[in-house]
């Protein structure tokens, strides 16, 4: 199903906009409860909501600036800002990740032994419920219009809703006298933020590398791109992804001896099908070739064309003009014939007849055009 540009944009801007209010309100929730509560595990679940803002503001902005329209700067548009969303996020989660390790690993090597309060528990348990509330919303919408920043988005909530799961394993631990679970918690909690920003980071660099689309999704394109009758083969194809729409390169060959018009219309024909049939494509650029093989298929024809005319040299004096064209599934063969000066119209006629016969009868879809001459 597709839908418009506007569509796409407000319930992405709604999504994230959901998301950002979400985190803040946890963020700071769970970042007071970590301090209060005295607990490591819920310190990092804190901060990686806190992440969640600036990534829900990256998606937002991203989003916004691929919309904008082809320009004389971006003749293929905006749709990389959404990958680029994607790898600012993996980047800050990394990043995130790294501190967090450090400082859990500290109070683990330590043996910092700190028994947290019932408040980091009570946190853990609301986020790992509004969080997977909020990732299922937000995968929803990223998978609905197709938008990798919105699904980083959403694996990031799912993160948090983990990670807030850990949380709680190592804070409730604690609480009953094996403290080390908590600052080990935390440490599986920043291995968890690594995991999803490796996640996040390597569909964003296939992207940026332009990197080709499926092979599924290219054998449907040759497929449709075949089931046009005009099509002999499909010389190459070459896809990548600009943010949420998919761009096609196409090279097909078709008879070398249809019109430049008749071409232009055979790759209008297949644009028209590619757009119908397949999901959010954007660019596609169609380069029409020659048939090598219809050209040789050609020549071989007229050369049995040749040598039953040269069969029936006695009949007549010569011939010219000899070329053979193609007029949709039937093909013609159009010959100037030079015949003596008085021989009759129906020794003319015959002779026309004789090789219209001959030609036939090894190329029996031809239709055999011969204008008569005098010599």
């Amino acid at each position: 199903m597709m839908y418009s540009l506007e569509e796409r944009f407000r319930k992405s801007k709604i999504v994230s906009w959901t998301g950002i209010w979400i985190n803040f309100f946890l963020a700071i929730f769970k970042i007071f409860a970590g301090i209060w509560g005295r607990s490591q595990a819920m310190l990092s679940d804190g901060f990686h909501s806190l992440s969640d803002i600036f990534a829900g503001i990256l998606t937002l902005t991203s989003v916004k600036i691929s919309q904008k329209p082809v320009d004389q700067d971006h003749p293929y548009g905006h749709g990389k800002a959404e990958s680029i969303a994607a790898l600012c996020i993996s980047f800050i989660l990394l990043g995130m990740s790294i501190v967090l390790s450090y400082r859990a690993l500290n109070a683990i090597f330590l043996k910092i032994r700190i028994v947290p309060g019932l408040l980091p528990l009570w946190a853990a348990l609301i986020s790992i419920l509004v969080k997977e509330l909020l990732f299922r919303y937000t995968y929803y919408i990223g998978k609905k219009f197709d938008n990798l920043a919105i699904l980083a988005s959403a694996s990031d909530h799912r993160a948090d809703a983990l990670t807030s799961v850990a949380a709680l394993i190592g804070i409730a631990g604690a609480r009953l006298g094996y403290t080390f679970l908590d600052p080990l918690a935390g440490f599986v909690v920043a291995l968890f933020i690594f995991k999803i920003g490796i996640d996040i980071l390597r569909p964003s660099l296939r992207e940026l590398m332009d990197t080709s689309l499926p092979e599924d999704f290219i054998d449907e394109i040759k497929k449709l791109t075949l089931s046009i009758g005009e099509v002999k083969r499909i010389d190459d194809v070459k896809t990548r992804r600009l943010g949420w729409r998919n761009s096609i390169d196409l090279s097909v060959q078709i008879d070398a001896d249809l019109s430049i018009e008749e071409g232009h219309g055979i790759s209008n024909q297949i644009e028209k099908l590619l757009l119908q049939k397949l999901k959010n494509i954007g660019n596609i650029m169609i380069h029409i070739n020659p048939g090598t093989g219809d050209r040789e298929e050609r020549n071989r024809k007229l050369e049995i064309i040749t040598r039953i005319l040269q069969e029936h040299y006695q009949k007549f004096v010569n011939f010219h003009d000899l070329f053979i064209v193609r007029k949709g599934s039937e093909e013609q063969v159009y010959l100037h014939l030079v015949l003596a000066r008085k021989i009759s119209v129906e020794q003319a006629h015959r002779v026309c007849d004789h090789l219209e016969r001959d030609i036939k009868r090894e190329l029996p879809n031809f239709k055999v055009l011969i204008h008569v001459e005098p010599a």
